[in-house]
């Protein structure tokens, strides 16, 4: 084999165990959401980027040993949401079906006051019609789907900006496990290792 070859990481693997944490954090934005709590659930929406900033940070250290390609930055990102939707899904149906399962039939009563106010203003519709869209769509395995859908036109545009954040700078805080850094240990046993 080539020596100029090197076997890639998969991220895949990373992104899982990333995003079984992760998952827990977007389906509470999800639920504070639901629940009224708007400004809340923004400032988790922002410690969830964060979050992804710091999982793909530690992918890049762990399974590149500190330097990673802009392509491998947002794929990783992208897996990353990719699980995180799947893992935020399942608490996502589960809350709609058995912990707040009145929360689909009041956004489908003020969806359709909300269609009752563009009917006025000319809607071609019939308010029939409307009702029996809202009602198929408004099932808690339907929005579960367009949630996680969400999701990943969310990590598509935050992919962009994160990996090329990324890419350029090192990571400013402590890693778990020890401190170990990339496959060269930690920081001290990587320095010798540069030095020699």
């Amino acid at each position: 084999m080539n020596e100029n070859m090197q076997i890639r990481p998969n991220p895949l693997n990373h992104a899982m165990l990333m995003g079984l944490e992760m998952g827990v954090w977007f389906a509470l934005t999800f639920i504070l959401d639901a629940q009224g709590m708007g400004v809340l659930a923004s400032f988790v929406t922002f410690y969830v980027i964060y979050g992804v900033y710091r999982a793909a940070q530690h992918y890049k250290e762990t399974e590149w040993g500190g330097q990673i390609t802009y392509f491998a930055a947002y794929s990783y990102i992208l897996w990353l949401y990719v699980c995180s939707s799947l893992v935020a899904s399942v608490i996502r149906f589960a809350y709609l079906q058995w912990l707040n399962p009145e929360f689909l039939p009041k956004l489908y009563d003020s969806s359709m006051l909300m269609m009752e106010e563009l009917k006025k203003e000319g809607l071609k519709m019939s308010m029939d019609e409307v009702s029996s869209v809202l009602q198929a769509i408004l099932t808690p395995i339907r929005f579960t789907m367009y949630y996680i859908m969400i999701d990943l036109f969310k990590g598509t545009f935050w992919g962009l900006i994160l990996a090329l954040i990324v890419k350029r700078r090192k990571a400013r805080f402590i890693y778990p496990f020890g401190g170990k850094r990339g496959r060269g240990g930690n920081d001290d046993e990587r320095n010798d290792l540069e030095k020699k």
